[in-house]
């Protein structure tokens, strides 16, 4: 196993950064990138060690699958949050699904990733209720929506996009 694959590696990168960040903790940490199965449960148990300590509040991980994340609860805790990349072009159904039946969160990165702002559709919801299309968000519903001030909703199947709410 590599040195970085140890929980005694894990505890002290937390001290580590903690001190560098001149902070005694953080409220969550992840494993950012999934490794070996050995080394992810290594990692897994140290953050949970430095979770006890009090060095962070809550413990997740980042782009785990759904297998990776059970590999790691074989060794400890539930992760809060699986951070993952979701947008209209990109979203992992399967995990997402594991995640809601696991109650772990899943938070995206790269939301507005193959957006098509260019859209009518788009630009016309954005019209409609005065606001710009970059104010235009995803929303995990698969659907196209206006917020929830214009009254009734109007969807559009297959998209991803829906008006921020003011």
């Amino acid at each position: 196993m590599q040195p970085a694959c140890t929980a005694e590696f894990a505890v002290g990168k937390m001290q580590y950064d903690l001190a560098q960040l001149g902070m005694k903790y953080v409220d969550l940490v992840l494993i950012h990138h999934p490794d070996t199965d050995a080394c992810n449960q290594a990692l897994w148990k140290g953050l949970e060690q430095a979770q006890s300590m009090g060095l962070t509040k809550a413990i997740g991980v980042s782009n785990f699958s759904p297998a990776q994340m059970e590999a790691i609860m074989r060794v400890g805790p539930t992760p809060v949050v699986n951070q993952c990349g979701m947008s209209l072009k990109n979203h992992d159904d399967a995990t997402i699904a594991w995640c809601q039946a696991h109650r772990v969160t899943y938070e995206a990165f790269d939301a507005m990733k193959g957006c098509d702002f260019s859209s009518s559709v788009v630009q016309g919801i954005a019209t409609s209720h005065g606001v710009g299309v970059a104010q235009v968000r995803t929303d995990n519903t698969s659907t196209l929506r206006q917020p929830r001030r214009a009254g009734p909703r109007q969807c559009f199947p297959a998209a991803w996009c829906s008006a921020v709410e003011h």
